[in-house]
């Protein structure tokens, strides 16, 4: 679970499926996301900078917040931190914040995987 600083108190944010299920819905798809938060592009002939989207920042950490407090059981309403967010936090912070977490979110997990790999002792 990672964490974000805001007024003095830490809140957890992550990237789930239901986090994901809202970005896409609003979206359309992970790749259309994807591309309203990059702030670099690798052009081939070196790193070309970008101004990430200010609505998809703010959607993807609200999603990201609802989901780590949903997680956490926490009682506090994440739009209320998104007001201040940008009070402690530059836009380039933030991006990259979301943008770490969401890459976070579709790194292998288990290198070995077991996924078509029958099971000890069953015929599936």
């Amino acid at each position: 679970m990672r964490y974000v600083k805001i007024k003095g108190k830490e809140y957890p944010y992550k990237c789930t499926l239901g986090a994901l299920a809202d970005l896409q819905e609003k979206y359309g798809s992970m790749i259309a996301f994807e591309q309203k938060i990059k702030h670099t592009e690798d052009t081939g002939e070196g790193k070309k900078a970008l101004m990430p989207e200010p609505g998809a920042l703010w959607d993807g950490m609200l999603a990201m917040l609802r989901e780590g407090i949903r997680i956490e059981g926490a009682e506090t309403e994440p739009t209320a931190l998104m007001d201040v967010i940008d009070e402690e936090y530059t836009i380039f912070e933030i991006c990259h914040m979301v943008a770490e977490e969401f890459d976070r979110c579709f790194a292998v997990k288990n290198q070995k995987t077991t996924q078509g790999k029958k099971k000890s002792g069953t015929d599936a």
